[in-house]
């Protein structure tokens, strides 16, 4: 009987007038229908405001009015689902077009010919979010990502990007605060997320007077993020860091380039290929560049690595700065590298009050195996380049997690006062505190190994072997496991991360 009556409830509601909308009862959300909404003009896009909880889908283009914002009060953001069904929306100008999003999904939707001045195309915020097959196209002048700015928890998956961004800060010193030039294609800032095969193909070009607490930033995939994999850049690289009327103002600034990410905690199978340039006349400011990623991370327990990553884009610096100059194919910091390469020229020319760092794979590390470069690594000023990386410094007391297995056929200069060149590594250093050598059966081509070992002690110090080509017979560590010939290249390569 019970079974009955609850059929017949059910029955009569099915048939019932109940109209396909979210109403307002004593404030709050009531749901009486679970229907998708369809949107078929800006109007029926405005709407969206008086049912934050809805799901809505676009049933054709449509375009909006310049500055159009949904939204904007985080207290009540949006919370349902917006999927384009493969429809663009066109005319988006100045930021977002929602302010404010939490626990909302966001698919199959394409944002065209936008022209952002702040925020991003898509999302100022965005909380606890889901984006998936989201396209953007247009162009940018001020501060800005393609997709969302500012996000936490979220995940992003086959989103691209294909916007210019231009933005050019010339502001007096008055204006501090707001002579920051920062992009990103996809997010600018990441807490807490995770991106996968997304990609950016748009160009970015930002320049700033380096006043304090002005910083210069440009990254083709993410500001900052928990992991990125599989994700692309091809999109060419520019930033300039100028200096102030005051020197002094350049303190504590920073100009910073990398093809995918700016912070990260994992990178796994991202690649690089566009050009990236920066330069800086502001002699106080830092500069970090790479051609894939700044700085790993580490997150709970979980340690921050680079694996199966590659750059095929020229990376350059040049001009003078003042400290933490770090300049990389692959990524200026982590605590493991492994099968990654770097084909692309890496050429540093630089003044500056501190040492400058360089290298084909990584600028420092304390892990890296399986890695190889074969781009010319150049560096004119004081400080270490490295085929492999800058600064090697293996403290670990397990020999299995020793730099092995790596190999160099770039060339390797570096030309200033206190500076040093190796084929595989700037500086080494850690043997004296573990007590053995720690870097060990790497090949290299030409000139030597590494530029400067801090121990004195010839037991300790780093073997390394010099070969004419690098072939499995003249590198027979190089393991079939990672390793396989190419006859195209004529010389080693990665089985899992192939050129």
């Amino acid at each position: 009987m019970k079974k009955m009556v609850a059929f017949m409830m059910v029955l009569a509601l099915a048939c019932s007038n109940v109209p396909a909308h979210l109403g307002y009862a004593n404030g709050k959300e009531a749901v009486y229908a679970a229907e998708s909404v369809a949107i078929a003009s800006a109007d029926d896009l405005l709407a969206m405001e008086q049912n934050p909880g809805r799901n809505y889908y676009l049933s054709k283009d449509i375009t909006v009015s310049a500055g159009t914002k949904l939204f904007q009060d985080r207290n009540t953001p949006f919370k349902g689902t917006l999927d384009g069904k493969g429809h663009k929306i066109n005319g988006l100008r100045g930021g977002a077009l929602i302010g404010q999003a939490q626990n909302a999904k966001f698919q199959n939707l394409t944002l065209a010919d936008v022209t952002l001045s702040e925020e991003a195309a898509l999302v100022n915020q965005a909380r606890k979010c889901t984006f998936t097959k989201i396209k953007v196209s247009g162009k940018a002048t001020g501060s800005s990502a393609g997709l969302v700015n500012s996000a936490s928890d979220s995940t992003f998956t086959d989103c691209s990007s294909s916007v210019a961004f231009s933005i050019k800060n010339k502001k007096s010193a008055d204006n501090a605060s707001d002579q920051s030039a920062a992009a990103a294609g996809i997010v600018l800032y990441g807490s807490g997320c995770k991106l996968k095969n997304c990609k950016n193909t748009g160009s970015f070009s930002l320049e700033a007077v380096m006043v304090y607490p002005t910083s210069v930033k440009a990254y083709g995939i993410a500001g900052s993020a928990q992991s990125l994999e599989n994700c692309k850049n091809s999109g060419n690289i520019a930033v300039k860091g100028t200096k102030p009327s005051d020197p002094d103002d350049g303190y504590y600034t920073d100009v910073h380039a990398a093809g995918i990410a700016g912070s990260y905690t994992t990178l796994k199978n991202c690649g690089n290929s566009g050009k990236i340039v920066a330069s800086c006349t502001s002699v106080e400011s830092g500069m970090r560049v790479s051609g894939v990623a700044l700085s790993g991370t580490n997150s709970g327990k979980t340690h921050n690595s680079v694996a199966r990553c590659y750059n095929k884009g020229a990376v350059s610096a040049t001009g003078k700065c003042g400290r933490g100059i770090k300049i990389s194919g692959v990524t200026n910091e982590t605590e493991a590298a492994t099968e990654c390469y770097n084909t692309g020229k890496i050429s540093v020319d630089l003044k500056s009050q501190e040492n400058v760092i360089v290298g084909g794979i990584c600028s420092s590390t304390t892990f890296v195996q399986n890695c190889y470069n074969t781009g010319n690594v150049t560096l004119k000023g004081s400080g270490f380049a490295g085929g492999i990386a800058g600064i090697g410094a293996f403290l670990n007391s397990s020999k299995k997690k020793d730099a092995m297995y790596n190999y160099n056929c770039g060339t390797v200069k570096a030309s200033g006062k206190n500076s040093f060149a190796g084929a595989i590594f700037g500086e080494l250093d850690g043997a004296d505190d573990i007590g053995r050598p720690n870097a060990r059966e790497n090949y290299y081509t030409s000139g030597k190994p590494y530029g400067h070992e801090t121990t004195a002690w010839k037991p300790y110090m780093a073997k390394a072997t010099k070969v004419s080509s690098i072939t499995s017979r003249n590198c027979p560590k190089l393991s079939s496991k990672y390793w396989t010939y190419s006859s195209k290249h004529k010389r080693m390569i990665l089985k899992n991360n192939k050129e």
